[in-house]
């Protein structure tokens, strides 16, 4: 385990600072981080849990942060009040990832974001007051995935976005009222789907 916490002066962590860390199974975050760079706790085959709590000062997390996580069962973002943009593949490949829960605050997610969790049940974005823009394949091949809601605000929706979620039902983008753009193959290959719900 590695205890950031009471780093009461570290503002980023660099790209790779602990990636392919095998024996790794629990990290917690510094009040006063500001950035996490990718692929930074990438490939960490026994990481159970990463401790947000303390991240009110958190503004980005950079491509494949967490990805190929296997033990990472769930996200905690909500206390990252400052948090705009996620990367690109930052929990993709996290065989065990369950649940994420999002800051109100954010902005932009990247694409690939969470693609192949094969266990993660629902993406529930509603509470994003902010969200704008969803990239390619953010949800793409998440084999347990059954619904997913966006918030009012989001304008952008990139292609294959929730593509190949054979259990995928509903997606609901009634409240979407700003939306502009649904990219090619979005929801294509749900095996599952009766319902997108349109604003």
């Amino acid at each position: 385990a590695i205890d950031r916490s009471s780093c009461t002066s570290l503002r980023r962590l660099g790209d790779g600072a602990l990636c392919f860390c095998g024996a790794l199974d629990r990290v917690s975050l510094p009040l006063s981080l500001t950035a996490i760079g990718g692929r930074v706790l990438a490939h960490c085959a026994n990481l159970a849990t990463v401790d947000f709590n303390a991240c009110v000062s958190l503004r980005s997390i950079g491509e494949d942060a967490f990805r190929n996580c296997p033990k990472l069962e769930v996200a905690d973002l909500s206390a990252c009040a400052s948090l705009r943009t996620i990367g690109k593949c930052v929990f993709a490949f996290c065989d065990s990832l369950e649940h994420v829960v999002w800051p109100s605050g954010l902005e932009e997610i990247g694409g690939g974001v969470l693609s192949r969790c094969p266990k993660l049940v629902a993406v529930d974005l509603s509470t994003c007051v902010s969200l704008r823009a969803i990239g390619d394949d953010a949800f793409f091949g998440c084999d347990a995935l059954e619904r997913s809601s966006c918030p009012p605000g989001l304008r952008q929706i990139g292609a294959r976005v929730l593509a190949q979620c054979p259990k995928l039902v509903t997606v609901d983008l009634s409240r979407c009222a700003s939306l502009r753009s649904v990219g090619e193959g979005a929801f294509s290959a749900c095996a599952a789907l009766d319902g997108v719900l349109l604003p």
